[in-house]
């Protein structure tokens, strides 16, 4: 089985577990980028913690494209992307040499990332305040407590605005060319994007409250880990929310696919 991993779980004894049964486990960029999350001189060190139990089972260890070129596959394909199309054998290659390197090597290769990585990281905290803790800031209406009674109520409507936004996304781009129809009966990149970013801005209104939502500069990072891992068995993390997360974006996938084939059975299962 091929599972994402979260940072948080690199060094966990629950991740030899998985390694020595033969699962296969799939990194993200993210992976890499948040070893420069602290304004800290020891990347060296803290890379090699992150990948010392990975080091010893390099053929387990496959590189998932990253978000944004994820999207961009999708758009071009005009299609949902399958399982394989998120795999590259060419950076699989280039992290399992990077997780092989010993600390002399690391001392030469690790600061040639730290730029470019200090930047997503600045980014990724610049999104999370500006899209997480706004659409949070729009979430936290008395009108939406009713969402406290009922997750199939608002798993039901994240679904129905996350198909929203994608359709008039597509329609933007192909016109009337492109039927969503395709996007409501396989797992799809664009959805997910839209569902699950939508899902933890709600989360946070409903559960914390807008106000208590300033402590999210590393949720950008963990809803890339979420989308990727809702095409792979399984997300290593320990929290408990993104797994939540990525539980009611496959149950509203399967719950759209049902109504795909309720009213048109020639439509393919994923």
């Amino acid at each position: 089985m091929q599972y994402v991993l979260d940072v948080n779980m690199s060094r966990k004894d629950k991740l030899s577990q998985y390694l020595r049964d033969g699962h296969q486990i799939i990194l993200i960029d993210d992976f890499f980028v948040e070893t420069f999350k602290a304004n800290a001189d020891n990347s060296v060190r803290i890379f090699q913690r992150n990948v010392e139990l990975l080091k010893e089972y390099p053929s387990s260890i496959f590189y998932g494209k990253n978000r944004s070129e994820l999207v961009r596959l999708e758009e071009l394909k005009k299609a949902p992307l399958t399982t394989a199309d998120l795999l590259c054998e060419k950076e699989t290659r280039k992290i399992r040499r990077l997780i092989s390197l010993d600390s002399q090597q690391l001392e030469l290769e690790l600061p040639l990332f730290k730029s470019e990585s200090k930047k997503r990281v600045s980014e990724s905290n610049d999104f999370a305040e500006e899209f997480i803790r706004g659409l949070s800031r729009k979430a936290d209406v008395p009108d939406n407590k009713k969402y406290k009674r009922s997750d199939e109520l608002l798993e039901l409507h994240i679904c129905e605005v996350a198909m929203s936004v994608l359709g008039k996304r597509l329609k933007d781009m192909y016109g009337e060319s492109l039927s969503i129809e395709k996007f409501k009966s396989k797992k799809s990149v664009l959805y997910f994007q839209n569902y699950i970013l939508l899902w933890r801005a709600l989360d946070w209104a409903l559960k914390k409250g807008y106000e208590n939502s300033k402590n999210l500069p590393n949720d950008n990072f963990d809803l890339k880990y979420v989308l990727t891992s809702c095409f792979f068995d399984g997300l290593l993390t320990k929290e408990k929310w993104m797994i939540d997360c990525r539980n009611s974006a496959l149950s509203s996938v399967k719950y759209m696919i049902s109504c795909s084939a309720a009213s048109n059975p020639s439509v393919a299962e994923s």
